[in-house]
């Protein structure tokens, strides 16, 4: 008999999992010095983000209806372990995002201020739009605020993409396939 895996212990996975292909990849930024205010750098890191996101909510539902729930999986069930894995990986990156913020790297938000300067002159924002979006993006960078952002859209994309993975994946696979 095989050993069953936990609701739980299988959200902890794959949101460790998560949280640390995020983790990584915001340390090879910084190690690099990457100039994340480019069109190009933001779209890639978009498409980049989501497919490995959605990889691991489909592969941590599908681990989770194969060794938790012996191939069987409602749509309620496949939503909910999305949005656990979700859960646990964003407040992971929170975390790591203060810590890194507040005490590895206090300077580092600072330093992004100019690239972010440029690229909002580069698409000729007036003037009083653009200091305002530098206030913002220097309120924004603060730790905490940094901290409430990641876990914020951290979970209305889990509940997005748990919602779209879950529809695709409730089904049973112990059922034979009719050919």
């Amino acid at each position: 008999m095989m050993n069953k895996i936990s609701f739980v212990n299988n959200a902890v996975k794959f949101g460790l999992f998560l949280a640390s292909f995020s983790i990584i990849l915001s340390l090879v930024y910084y190690i690099l010095e990457v100039q994340m205010f480019t069109f190009s750098f933001i779209a890639g890191n978009i498409i980049l983000g989501l497919l490995f996101v959605i990889s691991f909510f489909i592969f941590g539902i599908r681990n989770y209806r194969a060794k938790g729930l012996d191939g069987k999986i409602t749509f309620g069930q496949a939503f909910a372990q999305g949005l656990a894995i979700g859960i646990v990986g964003y407040l992971i990156i929170g975390a790591y995002n203060y810590i890194f913020n507040a005490y590895i790297a206090p300077e580092y938000a600072a330093s992004q201020l100019d690239g972010f300067t440029q690229f909002m002159e580069k698409m000729n924002v007036p003037d009083e739009t653009l200091d305002k979006a530098i206030s913002d993006f220097q309120t924004n960078m603060q730790p905490f605020n940094q901290l409430k952002s990641a876990l914020v859209s951290g979970g209305i994309m889990s509940l997005i993409i748990s919602a779209i993975v879950a529809a695709s994946i409730k089904k049973d696979t112990t059922e034979a396939e009719i050919v």
